[in-house]
């Protein structure tokens, strides 16, 4: 009998545990009916010498052991988690049952330790059942369990369970019945899968678990005591006179020191519940609550567990102690209100690059070839600096041939106006201002070949240094060239957030390169013309400093933040992700 009641024991505990993959138990119980055995689930003798290593450390440490798997942390294979708790039988260690689960949450592995403590109360009540005969059917009673652990829905489990329990204690009725509020609600009757709730007789089963949840004591009809009278439990009394000589017990099911419903138990009169019985199916009803409760609880709908959560808090946060939860439901009050009635000043954020309020583009005014280059980006210049030159000697050359070209058409003009040839003289005085314009072009393009800084200010971007030789053609831009003392603030603001923008609107800029300090700026122009910049369209918004700096640089980056008024904290926070909403929902409606 040892070995088949540690089997059917771990096989029920196993069937409480999700996601278990392999256990094992090892008991040695003293007693009057001692109990020594070594048992695995499945029992198909698989290699279970971890498993059996957790036991004995869980009763070296005496305590509870929560691990890694080392076969699972070798190769990859699923993560697994070892745990295993020790065994108090009677006061004393009495072995230990480990088990190999799927890698859980922190608080769901504990979870599974506080089912594995509860197994040995399971076991302990088995064993005091098994020295008492006459109360009968410890095996069918945990068999009946296990069977009834099998059904995934609640309503079924628990018809199982009290139809079981009915067979096993030789009750004619057996009848299970949950708290909702402050009064039981049946739920399962022995041998009945469907039921009228407004009879009669079910109406006073429920008044008799109100009355034993109300005593918060196990009561039994007639009484165990046979000094006690039956007139102090009016329920029960109602209760026996739908049946003659009929024997009633209630027992209140608690889970964690919590009322959570009651189990009532009928049989003919002739073999009532006495004392002795009544002491073990207090054990029973202490074992069977945490176990019906856990099934309840997980196939609760998300709402009801949503509900149940919310019910939870709030005990914890009207109840006594939980100083923690206290303090953080009034930190989340406090900071709900500022949210709700606190009011901020309300600031659109932007990303900014600061820009010359005048940007000249240098071109190249003819074709040619790069000769000298003296400065380039980031340069400093002064008005009427050579910032570069073009390659002249072809244009010195064509001076030259216009020049010679212009004396020798001078002096044949000079001839044939000796020889008062004046149709001849008439014919070169025209070649002679066609030379001169020739060479006035060219003379223009030479003192062109120079490229003059047109102001103070800083070269922005061109790098003619690695270039020298190179053919430019005409209208090619060369350098750009920006003011030091002008300069003006281009935002890029969002088009969710245009609507708080506002010409003259101030704000602050800052810099990259300046995130120390911040400059004052006033908002000038807001253009109509939308941007695509990473997934987002923008606008560009134009500001200006009201004190232009002498160390700031065209061409630097920062973020700036406009005042668009005060608003509401929650609104603030919130609003961008409402108008979101606002949007999707839109685009979702017919």
């Amino acid at each position: 009998m040892s070995e088949t009641l540690a089997q059917t024991w771990l096989s029920l505990q196993c069937q409480m545990i999700p996601h278990l993959r392999r256990a094992y138990a090892q008991l040695d119980i003293a007693g009057d009916r001692p109990l020594s055995a070594t048992v695995q689930w499945p029992a198909d003798g698989a290699d279970v010498t971890d498993l059996a290593a957790a036991a004995q450390l869980a009763i070296t440490n005496q305590g509870a052991v929560m691990g890694t798997a080392e076969s699972a942390a070798e190769n990859s294979a699923p993560r697994r988690a070892h745990l295993a708790c020790p065994l108090m039988i009677g006061g004393r260690m009495s072995g230990a049952v480990a088990v190999e689960v799927d890698t859980l949450p922190e608080q769901q592995e504990r979870i599974v330790v506080q089912l594995l403590k509860w197994g040995g109360s399971w076991l302990e009540f088995v064993l005091s059942q098994e020295q008492n005969p006459s109360t009968g059917g410890v095996a069918m009673l945990l068999d009946s369990l296990a069977a009834s652990l099998e059904h995934e829905k609640f309503p079924a489990a628990a018809t199982e369970l009290v139809t079981s329990l009915a067979r096993a204690l030789d009750c004619t009725r057996v009848s299970l019945g949950l708290l909702e509020g402050k009064h039981n609600r049946i739920l399962a009757l022995s041998d009945s899968v469907g039921f009228n709730r407004k009879t009669s007789l079910l109406r006073d089963i429920e008044l008799a678990m109100d009355e034993a949840c109300e005593h918060d004591a196990a009561l039994a009809y007639p009484p165990a005591d046979p000094t006690a009278s039956g007139t102090a439990y009016p329920a029960h009394v109602r209760l026996a006179g739908h049946e003659q000589d009929e024997a009633i017990c209630t027992l209140p099911l608690i889970e964690h020191q919590r009322l959570i419903g009651a189990l009532c138990l009928e049989r003919g009169g002739q073999r009532p519940f006495d004392a002795a019985l009544l002491e073990r199916l207090k054990g029973m009803a202490a074992l069977l609550g945490p176990i019906l409760e856990l099934k309840r609880k997980d196939e609760r709908w998300i709402g009801g567990k949503i509900k149940a959560a919310l019910h939870d808090y709030l005990t914890r946060l009207t109840g006594p102690r939980h100083a923690g939860v206290k303090a953080g439901a009034a930190a989340a009050l406090a900071a709900a209100l500022l949210l709700g009635f606190g009011s901020g000043d309300y600031r659109v954020s932007a990303d900014a690059t600061l820009e010359g309020t005048v940007q000249r583009a240098l071109v190249a005014p003819i074709e040619g070839y790069i000769g000298t280059a003296s400065v380039r980006a980031g340069s400093l210049v002064k008005a009427g600096d050579v910032m570069a030159s073009l390659d002249d000697k072809a244009l010195r050359l064509e001076q030259r041939r216009w020049a010679s070209q212009r004396d020798e058409r001078s002096n044949q003009y000079g001839r044939a106006l000796g020889k008062f040839d004046r149709a001849e003289a008439k014919i070169l005085n025209t070649q002679v201002a066609q030379a001169d314009a020739q060479l006035a072009l060219v003379n223009e393009q030479l003192a062109r070949t120079r490229i003059i800084a047109p102001f103070d200010g800083i070269v922005v971007s061109g790098d003619l240094s690695q270039s020298l030789g190179a053919p430019v053609e005409r209208g090619q831009v060369l350098f750009e060239v920006a003011p030091l003392d002008a300069y003006r603030i281009m935002l890029d603001v969002d088009e969710g957030e245009l609507l708080h923008v506002r010409v003259g609107s101030r704000g602050e800029l800052a810099l990259a390169s300046l995130p120390e300090r911040t400059f004052p700026l006033i908002v000038d122009k807001i253009t109509g013309v939308a941007e695509s910049q990473d997934g987002r369209n923008v606008f560009r918004v134009e500001a200006r400093l009201e004190e232009p700096l002498k160390y700031l640089r065209p061409g630097m980056k920062g973020v700036a933040k406009i005042d668009a008024g005060e608003r509401k904290l929650i609104w603030i926070w919130s609003h961008t992700l409402i108008d979101r909403m606002r949007l999707w929902l839109w685009s979702w409606l017919p």
